[in-house]
């Protein structure tokens, strides 16, 4: 998929385009342009070089994202786990909900939706095995905010849809954020590099 122009864009934003299966170039929006990290951090240490945002491995490293999603979108986020052995969160909203989408988490290579109905995605149903990160690794992660549902995707394969208005999402205290209507990327006791959002 063309990226405007191969410019470099963290997790890019695009309203929802009803007849194209892939959004529209023109329609993304850089959001690594528009983190200040010492003004946007939650939680760890965050730098930008050469047009990536980087975290060094602190608990829960987390990030807010200065944009306002439309109620329809896709946030697409390239990323490499440089250290450490746990999960890199997109967090993203539906309606009024706020979670995440979490790789390689709780010890055990899970990937899934945190929190659904005050559950975890060990206990709602959403976590799936066999996601590993590998360090050094570039990979694309993708949540397709949607007003009746949320896909997540890794490396362009679906990992887990759910139906919702965002009503039964909240949050996991490792993640929460200081506005419920804003998204975000983190890394849990590992550093990343965001390559593009």
């Amino acid at each position: 998929m063309k990226l405007v122009q191969h410019l470099s864009a963290l997790a890019m934003l695009v309203p929802f385009c009803a007849s194209a299966a892939e959004p529209q170039a023109e329609g993304w929006v850089d959001l690594i342009a528009k983190v200040n990290p010492q003004q946007d951090a939650v939680a760890g240490t965050w730098s930008k070089n050469n047009g990536a945002l980087a975290t060094n491995a602190l608990r829960s490293s987390r990030i807010t994202l200065p944009f306002q999603p439309k109620s329809e979108y896709d946030f697409r986020v390239k990323f490499s786990r440089t250290s450490g052995v746990h999960s890199i969160a997109l967090m993203f909203v539906v309606g009024t909900g706020q979670a995440t989408f979490e790789i390689d988490a709780w010890g055990q290579h899970l990937a899934g939706l945190q929190m659904i109905d005050r559950r975890n995605m060990q206990q709602n149903g959403t976590g799936k095995q066999g996601f590993a990160l590998q360090n050094g690794q570039e990979y694309t992660a993708e949540v397709r905010g949607r007003k009746d549902r949320v896909q997540a995707y890794l490396d362009g394969k679906l990992v887990v849809e759910h139906k919702t208005n965002g009503s039964d999402l909240s949050m996991l205290d490792a993640w929460r954020m200081p506005d419920s209507r804003a998204l975000g990327v983190g890394a849990y006791e590992a550093a990343a590099t965001f390559h593009s959002i």
